[in-house]
């Protein structure tokens, strides 16, 4: 079925009811004029100037407005000039900002430069970053006039002025900044781009200069009327607003009309999300995680484009029809708005993440940033749908429960299709999407029930990022103190007043008693207990610390432990004897609060010392320098640093695998002896030896044992059935005896009735078993031979008399029978009862490997045993190893799928792992009890051979459990210690190869360190100094 034909349900079925339900048939049409072409004026430039440009275009149109409120009498050309200025050094900025130096790839003939420093930016592009690039050029480019217009764009797009409700706490945590704006942005594109274009009315100079630079690019001219704005839109749109236009004087026909028309436009636009979802998956499929891509980052990149610059189209269209709609029902309209700001984030995400991916598994930086603003950017999105809930008067919420369906399907089928890439990646993406899926279900419930738990859903939307973040999660755990306690108090009372209140801040003493506590948080308290590790304590920690104190809390011991472990040369931070570095998650929240509370109240501005600003930024400049630090190349390469912890990873599951291995020849004290191998391999011990053989019957008449006839020469399945049994009483009895029969009889007679008997004696060795429990003996080996025996019986002149075949074996031994059994060719194995044997040997086995399995599952979860205590040394490895990495790498771990996946994925490296999702996964008593669970039918009692018939693989049971990667996909090779059973030797390997990869993206990303293609450091806060530097600035003007 086609994008469409698919939609075509939905949109009959939203027309049906907008016009049945939602708006009452006897509102009425407030029509607005003016506000009608700003809005044609804002959808053009919003359709012709999206992406990073609109971002240029959008800042340094604002500074235009502060420049020329500076400059009033100034001339068209002076303004052009000025313009000109302002938006060549805005441009490049914004289009530079998040785009990485490419890897120097050197050759003979044009070797690499020398390295050059980067410049400090986040790599994690968002509208957060392009705009503080953008206000930050614009700044440069105005000298030091007064810039009150750019001040308001900077408050627009901060904590609470970016919801339509208050959320209190979320405003400084986690990435509710980034989030929200995704789904936002296009609301404060809206009213400032509105309050340049009304400016421009009002002003032939502006006008005519705006129109010299910019008017030409996004095909529109900035004081146009609206005949002439409406002439510029595409033809469908001009004609549909063409004929509203005309209906006004006909409220009702108007509002069918209007109504009809935005139910099309979300049919449309919902078209695109499908598109877009489907690309993904198809992009996906084309290009499987772990592979190099089939698909060309240029042509992802190129279709994307021509995705979103449709997208943008439709969007523009529909954010038209909801601004009409709104002049005969407000909440209606803005509803309708609404949908398309969320939906177009979603679906933009959805275009941007796809060469993103692509670039990614290419290995190229292009794909910078791609899985945090995909992720941001949904949940920016569906946050922004919930807040369509929070009116108590009539709205077509029907509707929107339609609307979310279609989001939720699309964001449903996007996660199961992406399943194994965000495994790939990290599991934060899974656990984002999952936890999406839920809201958007709780959204498809009875309207009140949606309003009584709207509170909930929205704060589990905006606390879901403490659960893909390390940052966040260090935040998160840092509120939870009471010591936060005034500062969240502060926050919820204070910051966002105007949006709280509906008033603005008059009470300085307010102001000043809420931005001290800021201030004083981020620069001192973050510092000291209980938030942050001090020098005084660091020596009396161990690496357990790091979960009391968060990794963003324990930075001077973790740079004290890198010293004392690994790099005696390693620098410690200068800080006080009682302080530490500030806990990064306890400083981001204090900066975001400070810094918003003084754009909130520039009234103020004058009151608050540049200072405080200062020793901000000078505390997130010391977290970025010590982060930095921990990934520091040395000589070109890795530091010695993270060499040791990859060293002390692999030192520590040696010393796992050397247990495992321990605790199998406890199981079996032979050892070379392999009770995972193959039956037929050599016995682990022999039979006794036997120096003659009994008669059969009798146990009597003995004769010396041939060669032929000795217990050695059983086939191997009966001397390691004997050596293995236990207790003595279980062992299977052998013995070696004979039968004899006599054959080919003569016999001689004469007249006188005399005669004898004369006959061969035909003599069978056997050697044979009794297994434990049974009472008869069963030939496993049989040899025989012919040999004269003589007179046997007769009656004659000697006497009479005669002999049994024993009788005769026992003389005739000596005489040729022996002879004559070492060279007789009847010697055989009887196979069925060496094919019983077989399988009571791989029965015991499976016994003994069961029995290894419980001791070692048993003793792992034993604390302080030996193999607890090894498995701790593993797991501390891989916290320090995840730990050192998510601070020293943050960049490249936000698009490194190797290190993402190691650390953080399904792939990880063995070893127990607290995912920051919450989730927990231990690869080393998972895999193991996986493997005893698949001897779970064994009723023996333990360590006794499981029934024989039964097969057991463990192997074979783990592809059926969440551990299959340690399943028959796991062909382990050679690794320095093996503990010799297959899911031990998978966890030995895997431990080699995975820390081998970790150690070769180490050396690349070092190796581009040293090159100065990028610098690491923590995004958000290398954004939030800059944002910090911006309001300093802003506010000193």
């Amino acid at each position: 079925m086609s994008v469409t034909g698919r939609l075509l349900t939905t949109g009959a079925a939203i027309t049906a009811m907008l016009l049945g339900n939602a708006v009452p048939a006897s509102a009425d049409l407030v029509w607005n004029d003016q506000d009608f072409r700003d809005v044609l004026f804002v959808s053009q430039v919003q359709a012709q100037g999206s992406g990073e440009r609109g971002y240029a275009y959008l800042v340094s149109s604002v500074a235009l407005l502060d420049w020329r409120a500076a400059n009033p009498a100034a001339t068209v050309p002076a303004t052009v000039a000025a313009f000109t200025a302002i938006k060549d050094e805005v441009l490049p900025r914004v289009l530079g900002a998040f785009t990485p130096q490419p890897p120097c790839q050197p050759t003979p003939q044009k070797p690499c430069p020398p390295p050059t420093a980067a410049a400090d930016r986040p790599m994690t592009p968002s509208p957060q970053g392009y705009l503080l690039a953008a206000i930050d050029a614009a700044m440069d480019a105005t000298g030091t006039i007064d810039l009150p217009r750019l001040r308001e764009l900077a408050r627009d797009t901060q904590g609470d002025s970016l919801g339509g409700t208050p959320v209190d706490i979320h405003q400084v945590t986690g990435s509710y900044q980034n989030e929200v704006l995704y789904a936002t942005y296009p609301r404060v594109q809206r009213e400032h781009w509105a309050a340049v274009s009304r400016a421009g009315l009002a002003d032939s100079t502006l006008a005519q200069a705006w129109d010299t630079v910019l008017g030409g690019t996004l095909s529109v001219h900035l004081a146009a009327d609206r005949d002439t704005l409406l002439q510029g839109l595409p033809a469908p749109a001009r004609t549909d607003l063409t004929r509203l236009l005309d209906l006004r004087d006909n409220p009702a026909a108007f509002q069918a009309e209007a109504l009809a028309q935005a139910a099309a436009s979300r049919v449309a636009l919902n078209a695109r999300h499908v598109e877009a979802t489907d690309a993904l998956k198809a992009l996906n499929a084309a290009n499987p995680p772990g592979l190099p891509p089939t698909t060309s980052a240029e042509q992802a990149a190129t279709a994307a484009a021509n995705r979103n610059k449709e997208l943008d189209g439709y969007a523009a269209t529909g954010r038209l029809i909801g601004t009409v709609v709104g002049y005969f029902d407000k909440e209606v309209g803005a509803d309708i708005v609404r949908i398309v700001d969320a939906v177009s984030a979603i679906v933009k995400s959805y275009n941007d993440f796809g060469p993103a991916m692509v670039a990614l598994a290419g290995g190229s930086l292009a794909g910078v940033g791609a899985i945090v603003a995909f992720g941001q950017a949904v949940v920016g999105g569906v946050q922004l749908i919930t807040e369509m809930f929070g009116y108590t008067g009539p709205a077509p919420e029907q509707v929107m429960i339609d609307q979310i369906k279609l989001v939720s399907k699309q964001i449903d089928e996007l996660r199961t299709t992406m399943n194994a890439r965000f495994d790939h990646l990290e599991l934060m993406l899974k656990t984002m999407f999952e936890e999406i899926s839920k809201v958007l279900i709780e959204l498809e419930k009875d309207i009140e029930e949606i309003r009584r738990n709207l509170a909930a859903m929205q704060n589990g939307l905006l606390a879901l990022d403490e659960r893909v973040s390390q940052l966040a999660a260090s935040t998160a755990a840092a509120l939870r103190n009471q010591a936060l306690d005034g500062f969240v108090a502060q926050v919820n009372e204070n910051l966002g007043w105007e949006t709280k209140t509906n008033l603005p801040l008059t009470d300085f003493g307010r102001y000043w008693t809420a931005a001290s506590t800021f201030h004083s948080l981020g620069a001192y308290r973050s510092s000291s207990a209980p938030f942050a590790i001090q020098q005084n304590t660091a020596p009396d920690m161990t690496p357990a610390a790091i979960g009391e104190y968060t990794p963003h809390g324990s930075l001077y011991y973790l740079s004290w432990l890198a010293r004392h472990r690994w790099d005696g040369n390693f620098p410690l931070p200068a800080v006080n004897t009682a302080q530490g570095v500030p806990n990064a998650g306890v400083w981001i929240a204090a900066a975001r609060a400070y810094n918003d509370m003084t754009l909130q109240n520039p009234q103020f501005a004058g009151n608050n010392p540049p200072s405080r600003a200062t020793e901000l930024i000078t505390a997130g400049a010391r977290i970025q320098a010590v982060l930095r630090s921990y990934s520091a190349p040395a000589n070109g390469g890795t530091n010695q640093l993270f060499q040791g912890l990859t060293g002390t990873y692999r030192t520590a599951m040696d010393g796992f695998s050397q247990r495992l291995s321990d605790i199998r020849r406890d199981v079996l004290p032979y050892p070379n002896y392999d009770i995972f191998g193959d039956p037929a391999q050599p016995p682990p011990g022999n039979l006794p030896s036997s120096n003659q053989v009994v008669h059969c019957p009798t146990s009597g008449s003995p004769v010396p044992a041939p060669a032929v006839a000795s217990l050695a020469n059983m086939s191997r399945v009966y001397h390691t059935m004997y050596t293995l049994a236990s207790p003595v009483s279980a062992k299977v009895q052998v013995r070696d005896c004979y039968d004899a029969v006599f054959v080919n009889h003569d016999t001689w007679e004469n007249s006188r009735g005399e005669w004898r008997t004369s006959a061969d004696v035909q003599v069978t060795i056997r050697l044979q078993v009794k297994w434990h429990g049974e009472d008869a003996w069963r030939d496993a080996r049989t040899m025989s031979a012919v040999h004269p025996a003589g007179k046997i019986e007769w009656d004659d002149a000697s006497g009479t008399g005669m002999i049994t075949p024993q009788q005769a074996v026992v003389s005739k031994w000596p005489q040729g029978l022996r002879a004559a059994m070492e060279a007789s060719t009847t010697v055989g194995n009887v196979a069925a009862t060496e094919d019983n044997a077989w399988l009571r040997l791989h029965a015991l086995q499976n016994g003994k490997q069961r029995l290894y399995y419980s001791r070692a599952v048993a003793e792992l979860r034993t604390p302080n045993s030996v193999l607890n205590l090894a498995a701790a040394r593993v797991n501390e490895a891989v916290l320090l190893l995840q730990t050192y990495t998510q601070l020293g790498f943050p960049q490249a771990s936000s698009v490194n799928t190797v290190l993402a996946n190691r650390l953080n994925g399904t792939g990880h490296l063995p070893g127990s792992i607290r995912l920051t999702s919450g989730l927990h996964s231990d690869y080393l008593l998972e895999p193991l009890v996986a493997a005893l669970d698949a001897y779970s039918n064994c009723a023996a009692p333990l360590g006794e051979a499981c029934p024989y018939g039964d097969w057991y693989s463990p192997k074979g049971y783990l592809d059926r459990t969440p551990m299959a990667q340690f399943g028959t996909a796991c062909a382990p090779s050679e690794v320095a210690v093996m503990p010799r059973d297959p899911i031990g030797d998978c966890l030995a390997f895997e431990a080699v190869r995975r820390v081998n990869e970790l150690s070769a993206e180490y050396r690349l990303h070092s190796g581009q360190l040293s090159r100065g293609e990028y610098v690491e450091g923590i995004p958000e806060i290398e954004q939030m100094i800059k944002e910090l530097e911006m309001s300093r600035a802003l506010l000193s003007r």
